[in-house]
């Protein structure tokens, strides 16, 4: 029983330093770019307590169904319920290293994991605890185990087959916040998480070079919020400041846009497109460049891609950008919405 029992720790020792080695890297390589939540406290504990389950699940299958056989069923089993029989995003299956700063993982999975954990080890106890059978290996009753043994790893069958999963069960949680971080940007506002504080700076500059560049085009006083923090005041989905200086400046001017003129739903793939190519005009103008980002077409997903129109406008003097700036916004606004 005492070997058993080291060779159990020394598996789930194993795969847990594996993860964690992991788990540290991620951590490493975002902490040293100043992310947030890199990783949030619950992210490992989530990981490491689905290292342990799989480390249980495995040895009570072992000692229930001790056979040649039990790992082939094992690997195989194990493969259905996480690849076929659970939905996409399913809580068991996922073993998450960072998130976004607006997102935090949700407390009800991390609770159902825990509690599978807690009955996956009740079970490897109980069931290591039971003395040694001279009969072979195949031929044990299992009315030979404790009947707290078999109740436990029928719990965690239960647990398994109900726990919330799929694209609706809500596997993360939108973070809320009253504690922005606020500065003004000319006429306008520019609101961060707490954690990016040290980079409101950088989202103040680039609120400025969007009013100078869309001057004439999109309104003074545009405010701006960073993505996940609450709208009240501000147009667009919010702006992104964990993808570099051009994903700031895409994002920003697309609230910017917007601001100038909300989306419409009786826009059609034209419409799009020059909603798009507004966006674009005014995020590479602020940027001070005629290079396209390296992201394929500058499209909502509609067949119709103006960049080369755009990269044409860029070329002309400031002035007649504006005025064509200024058509495409007329175009826009003459759909009745």
């Amino acid at each position: 029983m005492e070997r058993r029992a080291t060779v159990n720790a020394a598996d789930a020792t194993w795969l847990a330093a594996a993860h964690l080695t992991a788990v540290a890297v991620i951590s490493g390589a975002a902490l040293a770019a100043r992310l947030p939540g890199a990783p949030w406290p619950e992210y490992p504990l989530f990981g490491l307590a689905g290292v342990v389950l799989a480390a249980a699940i495995g040895h009570v299958l072992g000692r229930l169904l001790p056979t040649r056989y039990t790992p082939v069923l094992a690997t195989v089993g194990g493969y259905l319920l996480f690849f076929v029989m659970l939905a996409e995003q399913s809580p068991l299956t996922a073993t998450i290293g960072y998130q976004g700063v607006d997102q935090r993982l949700s407390a009800t999975h991390l609770v159902w994991r825990l509690a599978l954990v807690a009955l996956a080890v009740t079970a490897v106890v109980l069931l290591t605890g039971v003395r040694n059978d001279p009969r072979p290996a195949g031929r044990r009753p299992l009315r030979a185990l404790p009947l707290a043994a078999p109740a436990a790893a029928a719990a965690l069958l239960l647990g398994l087959l109900v726990m919330p999963s799929g694209a609706g069960a809500g596997f993360h949680t939108a973070r809320t916040s009253t504690d922005a971080v606020c500065d003004t940007a000319g006429d306008g506002e520019v609101c961060v998480w707490p954690e990016h504080a040290h980079r409101l700076p950088a989202a103040v500059d680039m609120s400025g070079r969007l009013a100078t560049a869309g001057e004439g085009v999109v309104p003074a006083g545009v405010a701006h919020r960073e993505v996940g923090l609450p709208r009240a005041g501000a147009a667009g989905q919010g702006f992104s400041l964990d993808y570099g200086r051009a994903d700031l400046a895409r994002t920003m001017a697309s609230d910017s846009v917007v601001a100038a003129l909300p989306l419409c739903e009786r826009w059609g793939p034209q419409e799009w497109a020059v909603q798009d190519a507004l966006t674009l005009w005014l995020e590479l103008r602020a940027l001070d460049t005629d290079r396209p980002p390296k992201r394929g077409g500058f499209s909502s997903g509609e067949a119709v891609d103006r960049t080369d129109e755009v990269l044409r406008v860029l070329a002309l003097p400031h002035a007649e950008q504006t005025v064509r700036a200024r058509a495409w916004k007329a175009e826009l606004a003459a759909v009745p919405c």
